[in-house]
């Protein structure tokens, strides 16, 4: 083999123990992601008074590094200094309790939510519109479009500002969903009956 075919084989080498190493590394971080994000055991569905109190639910429960598919009319991100009815996503985003947001609108909402995000030049997806809050993927969706979950999701629904038909997607979604932890603004009804897994 001459000095050209010996320092290809080197090159092929290097090249393949570079792509193991990083497969490796990623393998490494994502168990010792998983692993660290806080699952209950048995699902829960929490009624609480307000969508605030989602912070204390979660805190009790010592979930961490979460998806959280979110169904309100907003998205309760903004920069106050402490938890408040207008910022509590973003504040358990900073505490690590939620690591990307599936915010799903009202389907009455969502002609509004659509031509305000599309004006900011926010990038459209076939299931709605992907942005970063506080460091963090967020998709905003509508009923119609709700991506299923690929790992146990917490959920918040608060169900006034949601009409019947929503509630029934949502119902639908939540009865198949990997949801292990449910927390309700409002009555706890037949769409918020469904963490079943």
């Amino acid at each position: 083999m001459g000095a050209i075919g010996s320092e290809r084989l080197r090159n092929l080498g290097s090249a393949v123990g570079g792509v193991l190493a990083l497969a490796i590394v990623a393998f490494a971080a994502d168990a010792i992601g998983r692993a660290s994000r806080g699952v209950l055991a048995e699902p829960l569905a929490v009624p609480v008074a307000a969508p605030l109190q989602s912070v204390d639910v979660w805190r009790e429960a010592g979930v961490r590094g979460r998806v959280l598919y979110h169904f309100a009319r907003r998205i309760s991100a903004g920069e106050e200094p402490r938890p408040g009815p207008d910022s509590y996503v973003r504040h358990a985003i900073r505490e690590g309790t939620v690591r990307e947001v599936v915010h799903v609108v009202p389907q009455s909402a969502w002609r509004e939510v659509s031509a305000t995000l599309s004006r900011r030049g926010v990038r459209r997806t076939s299931r709605g519109y992907r942005l970063r809050v506080a460091g963090v993927p967020l998709l905003v969706t509508h009923p119609g479009a709700i991506p299923p979950p690929h790992e146990p999701v917490l959920v918040t629904l608060d169900r006034a500002a949601f009409g019947a038909a929503d509630l029934e997607r949502i119902g639908a979604f939540l009865a198949e969903a990997p949801s292990d932890l449910v927390v309700v603004t409002g009555a706890v009804g037949a769409a918020a009956a469904g963490p079943t897994r």
